[in-house]
């Protein structure tokens, strides 16, 4: 994955305001432009994008490619700030295995038709054209070679600078409303904006100090859509751990698998975190997509085995041999070297099992084959994710069957596009999220341009 263009100098890169005015100003950090300086001379815009992240950014972008002139107006006093912290600062910009079954919602094969026009190769080749080289990881996760997000969010307002994009950060909507043919865009401390075309792009709900706070919703219900139930998606779990009190702090790599009406879902694979409220880690991010898609008030079950790739056979297997090589080990000692700290201790407490107790040479078969089948397929009582503060994503929201799916508009209002985590649709952890955004934008953009 790399690109034969170069790479545009993302520091000079200028934000245009009107005809008359013209801004100096980071892409990874624009200075706010208040509406009346948008207003100042400026032709009305053909396109409205309601929100600057990664959604709205890619609808902007697209729309001004077809010719139309766009505004961009964006609540945070920069553009993108969500996808500056994504990825640990590294933004996980897509995912190579990205398919329709890795999102969730009342409807996920909505999706179709935005994969089938602007899928994974469109979204890798759109941003190496831009001069973003990019690199593979495990799990398919895509990543800036520069291991920067900021080369992202920089290189997306340098062609939005191209295209003669207004960015009005720091603008806060307070209303969209349908005004005849066309749309009123009402702002907090300044006179309304107005277009025939509006993407609303506003987000959900996660990650309120970034500075959502989930009112395109209300703005959407308004202009007569319904709304699904909100909950918070991909973040650390609430969990039962009394017996397990004393793995907290302790990271392993293990295996994840959700389970509802006795029945085993997914299994995730990856580092695992034991804190004092539940689980955390990549892994319990990923299965906690499967969390917020149950219904509410049911609290699934996990499986967790902390010894990934073998069954209880396998592992069976493997302390018959440690324990006929040693049968003198007491149990607890005979994890060491397997498993991190006193887990081998903790975990056979919570068996019934004495860890300092008689060697293991004394406790026979039946009892050897009972720990390497609850260390393979221990079970956790999870009772929800941590919440919004803590939530990647928001699971719920615009429902789809109020859309076009093959352009994104509404049914409702000829005019209004919806795009990115405002809709009732998220995708696993990994990178998914964001090729959501990116090809939903896409589509949102080319569309409203028509």
């Amino acid at each position: 994955m790399s690109s034969s263009r170069s790479s545009p100098s993302p520091t000079s890169a200028t934000i245009s305001t009107s005809p008359r005015s013209t801004t100096t100003a980071r892409p990874a950090s624009l200075e706010p432009q208040t509406p009346a300086r948008q207003a100042e001379g400026a032709p009305r815009p053909d396109v409205i994008v309601v929100g600057g992240g990664a959604a709205g950014m890619m609808a902007a972008i697209r729309a001004a490619e077809l010719g139309r002139r766009v505004l961009i107006l964006e609540k945070n006093p920069m553009l993108g700030r969500k996808v500056l912290v994504s990825g640990n600062g590294r933004c996980n910009i897509a995912n190579a295995g990205a398919r329709v079954e890795n999102f969730h919602g009342e409807n996920n094969r909505f999706l179709h038709s935005a994969f089938a026009r602007f899928g994974v190769g469109r979204t890798l080749e759109f941003f190496e054209e831009l001069g973003l080289v990019l690199k593979e990881e495990k799990l398919g996760r895509i990543f800036p070679v520069s291991n920067q997000a900021a080369s992202v969010v920089a290189l997306l307002a340098y062609r939005m600078e191209q295209l003669g994009v207004r960015v009005a950060c720091g603008t806060c909507v307070t209303g969209v409303e349908r005004e005849g043919t066309a749309f009123r865009i009402d702002l907090k401390n300044a006179p309304a904006a107005r277009a025939r075309r509006v993407v609303l792009a506003p987000g959900g709900k996660s990650f309120p100090k970034l500075g959502t706070t989930g009112d395109g919703y209300e703005w959407a219900r308004r202009l007569g859509h319904r709304v699904t139930e909100l909950h918070p998606a991909l973040a650390p779990m609430e969990a039962e751990l009394a017996r397990l009190h004393g793995l907290q702090g302790i990271r392993l790599e293990a295996e994840l698998t959700s389970k509802s009406g006795g029945k085993r879902h997914r299994t995730f694979r990856g580092d695992l975190l034991f804190t004092a409220y539940g689980l955390s880690g990549p892994t319990v991010l990923a299965a906690s997509a499967d969390l917020a898609t149950r219904p509410s008030g049911s609290h699934p079950g996990f499986e967790v085995n902390f010894f990934p790739g073998q069954d209880a056979a396998a592992l069976d297997a493997l302390l018959a041999r440690r324990w006929e090589a040693d049968p003198g080990r007491r149990p607890g000692f005979s994890f060491v070297g397997l498993l991190p700290g006193r887990m081998g201790h903790v975990l056979l407490e919570s068996l019934g099992i004495d860890p300092d107790g008689p060697p293991v040479g004394q406790l026979g078969g039946t009892a050897r084959r009972r720990i390497a089948e609850a260390l393979t397929r221990w079970e956790i009582r999870v009772w929800g994710c941590r919440g919004w503060d803590e939530a990647e994503v928001t699971a719920g929201g615009v429902a789809v069957d109020g859309l076009d799916p093959r352009t994104l508009e509404s049914k409702h209002c000829k005019g209004l596009y919806f795009c990115g985590e405002v809709l009732d649709i998220f995708g696993d952890w990994g990178g998914y999220n964001f090729q959501f955004a990116w090809s939903t934008g896409w589509i949102a953009g080319e569309e409203a341009a028509k």
